[in-house]
């Protein structure tokens, strides 16, 4: 990793531990446990500056110096943060990655190959934990998602941060609702040693809080990205922040 790219992950992180600790916090009408707050922004903007390994490394930083000096009411909740964050910059990171491979069909369908392939075998080992009707209905959703990435995300471009936002949404709720039913039952500090009828209930509630965060996180990160993106086009840094510009340099030379 360069040096450019650790002085982003450093400024970066910074700023992220900084709006955590920050006074800008709403609690959810709905659930004032829940906060929504925008310290997640930097991060998406970070990742579809500089790439996913950028963007995890800022999220690790700033989940251990959280957990180092403010963990918050349950002393694991930053890994709680970690794991929404991360599940949603992979959905964002699979809408990029499937946008960049309809021009390679080869690639696109080995990708949706691997997709259903995964799932398959994750049925199949843990009978247990899902139904196969769950099954099939992912499936097909999985599958509609890489069909509109594909036909949409490159012919308009406007549309991309729109598919990003649904698949980083999916994949958030989906992670999270697991991560919480698998978890919260657990005493502290793991969970809160809530009974298993009282996480059921709960999981709706804490699924609309993870959608409705990341719907204008991950949006506000695109704005940003792009605002970015534009001032350094405009003093004549054309491949700066574009996360592409190398392998796009490899394939010309």
């Amino acid at each position: 990793m360069d040096s450019t790219k650790i002085a982003v992950i450093a400024v970066f992180t910074a700023l992220t531990v900084a709006l955590n600790l920050s006074p800008i916090k709403i609690p959810a009408p709905y659930a004032p446990f829940l906060i929504y707050q925008i310290w997640e922004i930097p991060i998406v903007a970070a990742f579809l500056l500089y790439g996913l390994k950028v963007g995890t490394a800022i999220s690790i930083f700033n989940t251990a110096l959280l957990l180092a000096i403010y963990p918050g009411v349950l002393p694991t909740g930053p890994l709680y943060n970690l794991a929404a964050v991360f599940s949603m910059l992979v959905g964002v990171f699979v809408t990029d990655r499937v946008s960049v491979l309809r021009s390679r069909p080869r690639e696109f369908t080995g990708l949706i190959a691997a997709v259903v392939t995964l799932i398959t075998l994750y049925s199949a080992l843990q009978p247990r934990f899902l139904d196969v009707t769950i099954i099939l209905i992912f499936v097909e959703l999985v599958s509609w998602i890489i069909f509109l990435i594909a036909v949409f995300s490159l012919e308009l471009k406007v549309v991309l941060p729109v598919v990003s936002t649904t698949v980083g949404v999916i994949f958030r709720v989906g992670a999270m609702t697991f991560v919480n039913w698998a978890f919260l039952p657990f005493p502290p500090p793991i969970g809160f040693g809530l009974p298993m009828s009282a996480v059921i209930a709960a999981l709706p509630i804490i699924g609309v809080f993870n959608a409705t965060l990341a719907f204008y996180t991950i949006p506000l990160g695109h704005f940003l990205a792009q605002t970015v993106t534009s001032s350094l086009k405009a003093v004549g840094l054309a491949n700066a922040g574009d996360p592409h510009a190398e392998n796009q340099e490899a394939q010309v030379s």
